[in-house]
């Protein structure tokens, strides 16, 4: 892998978990108006703490150039 490839795959993982967190983030705000619901910290945290180790296992995987199988791999396989 080259170096702009792993440049580029680090951009591409920093912008997911960006990305992620503020969703969860954006959830929680929105269980805030949904009846019966209540936001936590707490959840956010433990999206955060998911994401990252979803990231950091992608990385792996990447890094031992084990190629992680598209949906569309599966769906449209011969």
């Amino acid at each position: 892998m080259t170096y702009e490839n792993r440049k580029s795959q680090s951009s591409l993982l920093q912008m997911s978990g960006i990305l992620s967190s503020l969703y969860a983030v954006s959830d929680e705000i929105h269980q805030g108006f949904t009846p019966g619901r209540t936001p936590t910290v707490r959840d956010v945290i433990i999206d955060i703490i998911g994401i990252t180790l979803a990231l950091f296992l992608v990385k792996k995987l990447n890094e031992q150039k084990k190629k992680i199988p598209l949906l569309s791999e599966f769906i449209f396989e011969e």
